[in-house]
């Protein structure tokens, strides 16, 4: 329990079933934001749902997100709109395959208007109630059940990284999964869109990928595509966990502290789930190894107990190619144990080593390269930030004049609108300096009356964005 001890800080445990995993639905981001949020407060000793209070506020905590009135609205909005969603499980009986719909939210309680700023604070949670149908799927959680950090997933911004992530997550002690295009798209309930294979990559998976390998606790080393004849069927993802000081470092954690009784019993309770996997294991592995290469029972399962997927498919291959080179006449079992004991290669596998070096290597130095360019982009906007500061202190003037702009753009004038709609006034300054769309819009507008002042910044910033961008796009098509 010590690996666990380490990574507890601030921890909060989200419990989903698998079958609620691999459900079709479509939410958006806000809407997961939330429906997360109400899982971390599902415990595994409720004997039922209550009304979940969830106030917005530690919402935007643990998803970093702003803190104005925009993300405020939005979480509103999602409860809302949960109301009306459901889950779809499919299921098979005497060979019929069948789809069981789950209603989700059968109760929204949220503020809609405000008299006052004391009003407002005080007001700024919303209750939720679960249909009872969704009990199996949250509460009666024996087995067959995938558990995370919210952590995870607070840096996510696509609802399809979230679900990718959690398909991935169900996996990371097997090693890899693969998944047909076909079934993600029916899942994301996204079926008729990105009819080219490239778009779907482009648009869903190379996004998840990329904040997946950034932000959570598994990385992706490698993804291949699996064809019929020349179409790409299904995706092959190789994962494994991060090391406890990379995942220290991506949730901020400094000090090692020890979980509360209550949070080690829901550790314990995850021991399960590595036991489900072990199964998968089983089958995957008996015909072969107990019928094919003639291993006994007992050292299958000792096979099963100590080595990952990706040791005991090496071995296999190696006993394999054996066998066909006649380096085995008889014992194939004898053969395969020592050769997983004493990590046997042949030419063929040092070859597929190399090979996934190579590309591993490429993938890291994308990595790399995309971080730099991550960390150029922030000290760009810092650097932005700090001109605009500037010019705005020592002439307001240049503020008004951006916002006069705004109202009178047909686009941005539709926006403001709408805001001044929803609060039943006009948008004063102080409106514009705290909605964070309102912020870059007004910025925006600022350097575009104030060239002059960034015309050189935005130019060295240019040439070494795309420098680096030329470099990314040169590893990924080599």
């Amino acid at each position: 329990m010590s690996r666990i001890n380490d990574l507890n800080r601030g921890i909060k445990l989200i419990r989903k079933s698998n079958k609620l995993i691999e459900a079709r639905y479509n939410f958006d981001i806000w809407e997961s934001r939330l429906f997360s949020k109400v899982l971390t407060l599902v415990r595994p000793t409720d004997n039922d749902f209550n009304v979940f209070r969830i106030y917005l506020r530690d919402v935007i905590e643990d998803f970093d997100l702003h803190k104005d009135n925009a993300s405020y609205n939005y979480l509103r909005k999602a409860a809302d709109s949960l109301m009306n969603k459901k889950f779809y499980i499919p299921y098979e009986v005497d060979g019929v395959l069948r789809e069981r719909k789950y209603p989700i939210i059968i109760m929204s309680d949220s503020m809609k208007k405000v008299k006052n700023e004391s009003s407002r604070k005080a007001q700024e949670y919303i209750d939720l109630s679960v249909h009872p149908d969704m009990r199996p799927l949250l509460l009666e959680l024996r087995e067959k059940y995938t558990s995370y950090d919210l952590r995870n997933i607070k840096q996510l911004r696509s609802n399809y990284t979230l679900r990718i992530y959690e398909h991935l997550k169900q996996y990371e002690k097997i090693g890899k999964r693969t998944l047909e295009i076909q079934y993600l798209k029916r899942v994301f309930e996204i079926e008729n869109e990105y009819p080219l294979f490239a778009n779907f990559y482009q648009k869903i998976i190379e996004p998840a990928l990329r904040d997946i390998n950034i932000y959570t606790d598994i990385e992706v080393s490698k993804v291949d595509k699996l064809k019929r004849g020349r179409k790409v069927v299904s995706l092959q993802f190789f994962i494994h966990r991060k090391s406890d000081v990379k995942i220290k470092e991506i949730f901020g954690i400094e000090e090692l502290v020890v979980p509360e009784s209550e949070e080690l019993a829901e550790y314990e309770e995850i021991a399960g789930v590595m036991k489900n996997e072990r199964d998968q294991m089983y089958l995957k592995f008996e015909s072969i190894l107990v019928a094919d290469f003639g291993i006994s029972p007992i050292a299958f399962g000792e096979v099963i107990e100590k080595y990952g997927e990706k040791e005991i498919q090496k071995a296999i291959r190696v006993t394999k190619r054996a066998k066909s080179n006649g380096q085995i006449s008889k014992n194939m079992a004898g053969f395969f144990l020592k050769a997983i004991k004493e990590n046997y290669t042949d030419e063929a596998e040092s070859k597929k080593e190399k090979s996934e070096k190579i590309a591993f290597d490429k993938q890291l130095k994308i990595k790399q390269l995309e971080g730099n360019l991550n960390q150029l982009t922030k000290d760009h906007t810092k650097e932005i930030n700090k001109i605009v500061k500037g010019l705005t202190e020592n002439n307001p003037e240049i503020t008004t004049a951006a916002i006069k702009t705004l109202r009178e753009m047909p686009l941005t004038q539709i926006l403001i609108k709408e805001r001044e709609s929803n609060l039943g006034r006009t948008l004063i300054l102080q409106d514009f300096k705290e909605d964070k769309t309102l912020v870059d819009l007004v910025i925006g507008q600022i350097i575009t009356q104030n060239n002059e002042h960034f015309t050189e910044m935005m130019s060295e910033f240019n040439s070494l964005s795309n420098k680096l961008r030329k470099a990314i796009n040169q590893l990924k098509e080599s």
